[in-house]
């Protein structure tokens, strides 16, 4: 049985295991954890979506403090001022790596594209099943805009049609060509 008892709430347990463990001293797991809205895979990443935190505000200061002491002589008091630039450049930093790690890695879903332009996610889904789709060798039709994998039959139908179909672009491609050469 695992330390916190309400991630085991599809187990049997007995009384005596629950009494044994404090459900207020349950352990915080540092990990961000979230599910896919897309597709539902449950995923984690070691970075909370916020960057203000004890942890992180201690850090960019106490950088700021090394600073204001190695440049003494120049700023005195003033280079605790050193801490906003400081702090901007972390939160660009973090922000973009947070982003990268929140993007699922089964369907390719970007959360922080969809929140700032819904339109513009939905094409780069579109564009990374369909790479995706490609680079598997697996066949697929677009209709109405959605991306739909064809089963085996359905692919060999549609590649002798396009084979038909190229033979009679090469018939007419040959015929225009010769059309041009007499004119």
């Amino acid at each position: 049985m695992s330390r916190d008892w309400r991630l085991d709430y599809k187990k049997e347990t007995s009384l005596q295991e629950l009494t044994r463990q404090s459900v207020f001293r349950a352990k915080h797991d540092k990990k961000f954890r979230y599910f896919c809205p897309l597709c539902n895979h449950p995923s984690s990443t070691p970075l909370h979506p916020e960057p203000f935190s004890f942890k992180n505000v201690s850090r960019v200061l106490l950088a700021s403090l090394l600073i204001m002491g190695a440049s003494w002589n120049f700023f005195e008091w003033r280079g605790v001022l050193s801490f906003v630039p400081l702090w901007i450049c972390f939160e660009v930093i973090y922000r973009l790596t947070v982003r990268t790690r929140l993007n699922c890695s089964n369907c390719g879903f970007d959360p922080i594209l969809f929140l700032a332009n819904p339109d513009k996610a939905r094409q780069e889904l579109k564009g990374y099943w369909r790479k995706k789709l490609e680079l598997g060798g697996i066949p697929f039709k677009e209709e109405k805009g959605r991306l739909i994998a064809l089963r085996k039959s359905e692919a060999k139908v549609k590649d002798e049609v396009s084979e038909a179909e190229l033979e009679e672009d090469e018939v007419s491609g040959a015929e225009s060509a010769s059309k041009e050469a007499k004119s």
